[in-house]
């Protein structure tokens, strides 16, 4: 799981890295969001399980970091 730099200075997503693409320099990710159902157990859920935009190309310049966490479940992940 990446922190990636969104379009604003602000936005910062958590992304599942699915594949990585080297010679352009990005990676395939899965964007994570905090569970509106469980707020106060800061568990992120997969954004959309539509299959057409379940992926998004990242460039490397917009990864920011490693998220430190855990997978709570096949589709849950505690930030830690």
């Amino acid at each position: 799981m990446l922190y990636i730099q969104g379009e604003e200075t602000r936005d910062t997503w958590l992304g599942h890295v699915r594949s990585v693409d080297a010679a352009n320099q990005s990676v395939s990710v899965n964007f994570y969001v905090k569970s509106t159902r469980w707020p106060d157990r800061n568990l992120y859920v997969r954004k959309t399980y539509d299959p057409h935009a379940a992926r998004q190309t990242v460039n490397y310049k917009s990864i920011l970091n490693i998220a430190q966490g855990e997978w709570v479940s096949a589709n849950s992940w505690r930030l830690l």
